[in-house]
């Protein structure tokens, strides 16, 4: 079965936390396992620093889950295999040796490359906490006990062994997010911040004093009217003006063009009547003998 994708799966996990209420029955237990957790804290991150942005608690969390908190058993799975020069044999089996817990606890994260992961959300949590142990429970519908037991949101159905699912099982130990709810509410770590995106606001709308949208309008450069473009045209000039040209209907840039060079024929005639401007015998034709100077 192919792991699901977090984008799938994170609004799910936002859901039942917002839904999660601790069992009262567990109540007791689950504060105990929390405080346990945070007296181990220096030791959790030690391992967290090498992962940045990965909250301590999540591994104390994963180890609890593992081993029941003994640092003798390592996080991959919680066999006792420290300082004794062999390798695991459950899954993740071949991993190690390993000398001391902090070593073990990295290469576990490592595996699945949680040093690529810098914003830990709830979401975020409760995706790489399900992906730790495996996401076989989903075929089953059932919430997963790693995650939730000890809340409102299990009841029963186990994983006994590896592979091997009994639907009557209830898991005696409690959920991760069981626990982190516990971990917030005794103020040994703050709870993330929830992910909030804010669309952008429309372009060139915003609210009045009244609170009705209104038209801020645009610039003369986005008009689309023919003057706006004739304007465009002589105030850009050069190759902003030749740009502009090219950009219009051609019926537009024909009258814009016919404007210029009657502009600019207007101008040379008045040039040449000046009577400074020496003629030859064609301009003394077209235009007549220069104006005598009073």
């Amino acid at each position: 079965m192919a792991a699901p994708s977090y984008d799938t799966m994170k609004a799910g996990y936002r859901t039942l936390w917002d839904a999660m209420d601790i069992s009262p029955a567990r109540l007791n237990a689950v504060n105990s396992v929390a405080k346990r957790i945070n007296d181990s804290k220096l030791r959790y991150q030690q391992v967290a620093a090498k992962f940045p942005g990965m909250p301590w608690y999540v591994i104390g969390m994963w180890h609890y889950r593992e081993s029941n908190l003994d640092f003798r058993g390592v996080l991959h799975n919680g066999e006792k295999i420290l300082g004794t020069g062999r390798k695991t044999t459950l899954v993740p089996a071949g991993r190690g040796p390993f000398t001391t817990w902090e070593e073990a606890a990295v290469d576990a994260l490592r595996i699945k490359n949680l040093q690529n992961i810098r914003d830990w959300p709830i979401e975020r949590i409760g995706y790489e906490s399900e992906r730790f142990n495996g996401f076989g429970y989903l075929r089953f519908n059932v919430n997963s006990p790693y995650l939730w037991a000890g809340s409102s949101l299990y009841t029963m159905g186990k994983y006994v062994a590896d592979g091997r699912y009994d639907p009557n099982h209830v898991d005696k130990q409690l959920g991760v997010i069981t626990i982190m709810r516990r971990i917030f509410g005794e103020g040994y770590a703050t709870e993330p911040q929830k992910q909030v995106i804010v669309p952008p606001e429309p372009v060139g709308e915003g609210p009045d004093s009244s609170g009705a949208a209104v038209d801020e309008g645009k610039p003369a450069s986005q008009s689309q009217t023919i003057w706006a473009k004739i304007m465009n045209f002589i105030l850009g000039g050069g190759a902003v003006g030749g740009s502009a040209i090219f950009g219009m209907d051609w019926r537009i840039a024909v009258a814009v063009i016919a404007v210029m060079a009657a502009l600019a024929a207007f101008i040379i005639w008045q040039r040449l009547k000046r009577p400074d401007i020496k003629r030859g015998p064609v301009l003394t034709w077209l235009l007549g003998p220069p104006e005598t100077v009073v």
